[in-house]
């Protein structure tokens, strides 16, 4: 280390960094709880007060003018720097004060490092030093000093030992303007490399001194940060350039490709042509002659194109203002913005303009971050036409029921729309709901208030006009609208205190008070109107009126073929006339495969009464039956001839007959007395060979015994087999 001649105290900024990085990336872990005050408090630090020099000091714990907490905007009254440290927290700590005695202040850290052998450790610290300037041997001039030592053994760890004496020959150091004594230097960066103590805890002491003559005073601030060294995001992808930028204070700078560490480039900031993808890359650190040892950082650049957000296009009412607004993602801050647009807006180069359109227009924003990156958008705004409303009524106190004229005496865009809101109680607007003139009238009583609501895209206006409503009787009966010719109905008033008027088309109601029921009947077709008219000793009435229609009934009479003898099993046809939307439900159902259309064929099952109901769309229904004598008919029908030749025509020999009756014996013989088939089951049929052989063409003899009326009988003659 190297110790130099001039005295001064220090007046330091610590600025740390956690770093892990492999060859490629930087790996974050979780920051030590406090490390950087950002707490608020002290929590985590020891703090000693001593003397100097060597600087030898006791744990006496926080003292306000010592050691303590800074926050804000102010800058140091030597340097001119912020007391907060640039890119850190919300909070920094000073240390020592600006009174001469020999004082020493230190403040440690106990730091674990990560027991991951794979990865580097390493903290990046940022100072700033303010040196009284006496003139003393190196030995008890003021000091600024880091030191890291293993907490187990006490060891300092080489290479992370570092003092900085008062001395001419510190790089970077400038005359304070306010007073010619003091030397101070703005934010310096150096590392410390912890990679060699994995899985270890260490202690890191940020010290002060003053002279040792005790005739010379200094002070510091420092403040930690915990993180990557640097992320830098690329908002244009398509910019020629970027810049690399390392800390600053270090003597040389050698920038690597972090991939192959292939040298691109040297100095502390380096411009190089724009990575079309993420890309990471090294800075190798050497800094001044015993102030710290040579490390290697990482810095990566992502590529994420800008964007902006906007106000949404949008639709203003003439004369009123809107402020537009415009927000990006870049983190290059600060932003410049250019609006252009046909006029009428508040600031060209703000980020919130105000503008106070007459008319449509586009408003174009440019927005371009601290690297250069440019992005723009449009906002369209629409203007509207003003609107009016002022509202007038045809009278303020009505009946209920009573029909009121509205109006909106101001002429308004024809693009307006109208809506009239009844405020108190309910009210019907009967008609003009969407126009400037509108009828309506109130269901309830008492005070009450209609609103008018005129838009026109944001234009709106509003007024309202009170109206008070008298109680009136209702006018309301209940009646079926659709009335079968002849049929009884019910015709139910809503009976009230007040005086009925009736009048009836081809009726006749001379009841003047309400009664619960009438029984109405038309024997004539057509519409009947039916009027009814309440009124009370107020003078307010009431009218419904309502026409119901009166319909015929369907014609449901049946048209048949000879029902009288009808044989058992034997089809038969019914039918009625076809009508419009008619209905037909024929019954008993078993009779019928289907029993819904106005012809039906049937099977005679039994000897009874067939009905059919028809029902037209009125729901007015007719009846009809007729009488059907089925009994059992004992006649067997035998074809006289068949042709089995496979063409499916008559290729089977049986009788249609057979499922009527019960079957005893079917047998077919050949002329020459030889049974050729025989069978009792009805569903058996003769297909023209016997044993599988071909019969010849020529006459057969049947006989057929079965049971008809309980008793058996017998039927036999011959039929002719043709090919």
């Amino acid at each position: 280390m190297n110790l130099y001649k001039k005295h001064f105290r220090t007046l330091y900024t610590v600025l740390l960094y956690t770093v892990f990085h492999t060859v490629t990336h930087a790996q974050i872990v979780n920051c030590p709880q406090n490390i950087g005050f950002e707490d608020g408090n002290y929590s985590n630090w020891i703090f000693y007060v001593g003397g100097c020099c060597p600087i030898s000091a006791g744990n006496v714990g926080q003292l306000n003018d010592r050691h303590f907490l800074v926050s804000g905007t102010g800058v140091d009254p030597y340097g001119g720097f912020p007391v907060v440290a640039p890119n850190g927290g919300t909070y920094s700590m000073k240390l020592g004060n600006n009174k001469s005695g020999g004082e020493a202040e230190v403040a440690r850290y106990y730091v674990n490092v990560p027991a991951n052998s794979t990865s580097s450790f390493s903290l990046l610290y940022s100072y700033a030093v303010v040196f009284e300037k006496p003139d003393h041997p190196p030995s008890i001039q003021p000091r600024f000093q880091v030191t890291v030592f293993d907490s187990a053994t006490k060891t300092p760890l080489p290479c992370n030992d570092y003092v900085y004496i008062a001395s001419g020959g510190l790089p970077g150091f400038k005359r304070s303007p306010a007073d010619t004594n003091v030397y101070y230097k703005e934010w310096t960066t150096s590392t410390l490399d912890l990679s060699s103590y994995a899985g270890s805890t260490v202690g890191i002491d940020f010290k002060t001194g003053d002279c040792g003559l005790g005739a010379h005073f200094g002070y510091g601030y420092f403040d930690v940060k915990c993180g990557t060294y640097e992320v830098n995001k690329v908002y244009c992808s398509d910019q020629p350039t970027v810049t690399l930028t390392a800390p600053p204070g270090f003597k040389d700078y050698e920038w690597r490709d972090s991939s192959t560490f292939a040298s691109i480039g040297v100095g502390e900031k380096l411009t190089i042509p724009t990575p079309g993808v993420t890309t990471s890359y090294a800075i190798v650190l050497t800094p001044y002659t015993g102030f710290g040892c040579p490390d290697t950082l990482y810095t990566r650049f992502e590529i994420e194109d800008m964007y902006l957000e906007t106000t949404n296009d949008t639709n203003i009412c003439k004369s009123s203002s809107l402020q537009l607004s415009v927000t990006s993602n870049s983190t290059a801050k600060p932003y410049s913005y250019q609006w252009s647009s046909a006029g009428n807006i508040s600031c060209n180069n703000c980020e919130t303009p105000t503008i106070n359109p007459t008319s449509d227009g586009v408003y174009y924003v440019t927005v371009t971050d601290s690297t250069g990156c440019k992005k723009s958008d449009s906002i369209v705004v629409t203007v509207s036409e003003n609107v009016y409303a002022d509202v007038t009524i045809s009278d303020d106190t009505v009946c209920m029921f009573e029909e009121v004229q509205l109006e909106n005496i101001p002429q308004n865009p024809s693009s307006a729309d109208y809506d009239w809101i009844a405020v108190q109680n309910e009210c019907l607007v009967t008609s003009g709901q969407n126009t400037a003139n509108a009828s309506a009238y109130w269901l309830v009583e008492g005070a009450n208030s209609i609103k008018l609501k005129v838009t026109n895209g944001a234009c709106i206006a509003t007024d309202s006009a009170d109206i008070y409503i008298i109680y009136s009787p209702e006018a309301s009966f209940d009646i079926p609208l659709d009335i079968c010719q002849g049929d009884v109905v019910k015709l139910k008033p809503l009976v009230q205190d007040a005086y009925y008027s009736w009048e009836v088309d081809e009726q006749f109601i001379f009841d003047t008070v309400g009664k619960a029921e009438y029984l109405l009947k038309w024997d004539s077709l057509g519409k009947k109107r039916i009027l009814l008219t309440v009124s009370d000793e107020n003078g307010c009435s009431h009218t419904q009126e309502k026409t119901v229609t009166i319909y015929e009934y369907p014609n449901a009479k049946i048209s048949s073929n000879d029902l009288d003898d009808v044989c058992y099993g034997k089809e038969f046809i019914v039918s009625t006339k076809d009508g419009v939307r008619y209905t037909y439900n024929w019954s008993p159902p078993q009779y019928f495969q289907s029993n819904n259309y106005h012809t039906v064929t049937g099977v005679a099952e039994k000897t009874g009464y067939i009905h059919l109901t028809v029902t037209n769309q009125w729901e007015c229904s007719s009846y009809d039956s007729v009488y059907i004598s089925a009994a059992p008919c004992c006649e067997i029908f035998m074809p006289d001839a068949f042709t089995p030749n496979g063409d499916g025509l008559n290729d089977l020999y049986s009788s249609p007959d057979f499922s009527k009756h019960r079957l005893l014996d079917f047998t077919i013989a050949h002329r020459r007395g030889n049974i050729i088939f025989n069978t009792n089951n009805p569903n058996d049929k003769w297909d023209g060979t016997f044993k599988g052989e071909k019969q010849e063409v020529g006459t057969y003899a049947y006989y057929i015994k079965f049971i008809c009326d309980g008793e058996e009988k017998l039927k036999k003659g011959t039929f002719t087999l043709l090919r």
